[in-house]
Parts: C-alpha cells; structure tokens; sequence
C-alpha cells in the first residue's frame, strides 16, 4: 500500500513538473508585451500550486478500491 501512495505521487510530481517546464521554457521566448514572461512564469506556478494536491488527492481517492480488493 505505501508503494502505491508514493507511485502516485510522484506520477503527480512527474506530470506537473513537466506541465511548469515546457511553461517556464515558453517565456524564454516571451519578448513581445511588456511582462510576458512573468505572466507565463506565474501561470507556470500556479499549476504547480493547483495541479500538484489537487492530482494527489484524485490519484490517492481512485487507487482505494484497487487498494481495498487487493488486501
């Protein structure tokens, strides 16, 4: 049961992670408006804020039943 926690985990950790870096590689090429790059930065932080517990806890809710029928 704990491998299965930490597995989730770190899928969620793996998938946000690459959502804020391909976000964060976006605004090296953000020269057109005036703070471009901090809106992509911030929105990039965001996501890390919203998707990480919010991913965890969907990830956590779902392997219940798999976790209850495999004991």
């Amino acid at each position: 049961m704990p491998v299965t926690v930490v597995l989730v985990v770190v899928a969620d950790l793996v998938g946000v992670g690459i959502v804020a870096l391909l976000l964060i590689g976006l605004s090296a090429g953000a020269h057109d408006p005036e703070g471009g790059r901090a809106v992509i930065v911030l929105t990039a932080l965001d996501h890390l804020a919203v998707a990480l517990p919010l991913g965890v806890l969907v990830g956590l809710r779902r392997q219940r039943p798999t976790a209850a029928r495999l004991e």
